[in-house]
């Protein structure tokens, strides 16, 4: 048989503020420690610890017919496996700006939306460490020590109508949204 023995330790702090300067948001952090263990026929990794830190930022501004939304996340990442694999450290900031628009003369039944975000994401330990067979999902999992992280760039435009008191339909609501979502380094186990 196999044993996995992961113990991970994981705290999230989230700190929402009163409206000041005109925004109202949250501040927050994130920590994981994980020690990930495998023994026996099916130990696809060699013991490995993680130490994951991040800090988060969400903010927003209103206005009579206009909100701007935006946030940021950094994030730090290391692993450090045994048995003579290289330890690595991940650093990525995401981000992300959004807008609502609400025309006056649409007496708030319109609302025209539209965003762009950055988003890095660093390689799970398994994507990293990972080689030979598992079973349980049927498959040959090879790792890859040597991955970059995964990088994408998205932006989005929606627009949402609605028509109150429409005959006997009551109320009619439309919504379209077009998006790009462009990823480098995808990774893939």
């Amino acid at each position: 048989g196999t044993t996995f023995d992961n113990a991970p330790l994981e705290g999230e702090v989230l700190l929402s503020h009163r409206k000041t300067a005109g925004m109202l948001g949250s501040v927050g952090g994130w920590l994981l420690n994980r020690q990930f263990v495998a023994t026996g026929e099916e130990a696809l990794s060699p013991p490995v610890d993680q130490n994951s830190v991040a800090a988060f930022l969400y903010e927003e501004v209103a206005w009579p017919h206009a909100t701007l939304q935006f946030g940021g996340r950094l994030d730090h990442t290391r692993y450090a496996p045994k048995g003579g694999l290289p330890e690595r450290d991940f650093t990525e900031a995401s981000g992300s700006v959004g807008v609502l628009i609400r025309p006056a003369a649409a007496n708030d039944n319109l609302v025209i939306a539209a965003s762009l975000a950055h988003a890095g994401r660093p390689p799970a330990l398994e994507e990293l460490y990972f080689y030979g067979p598992h079973l349980g999902n049927f498959a040959f999992e090879i790792g890859n020590p040597d991955l970059e992280s995964e990088r994408a760039f998205n932006a989005d435009l929606g627009l949402n109508a609605a028509r109150e008191r429409l005959g006997p339909l009551g109320r009619l609501s439309l919504e379209a949204v077009g998006f790009v979502s462009i990823v480098d380094d995808l990774i893939v186990l």
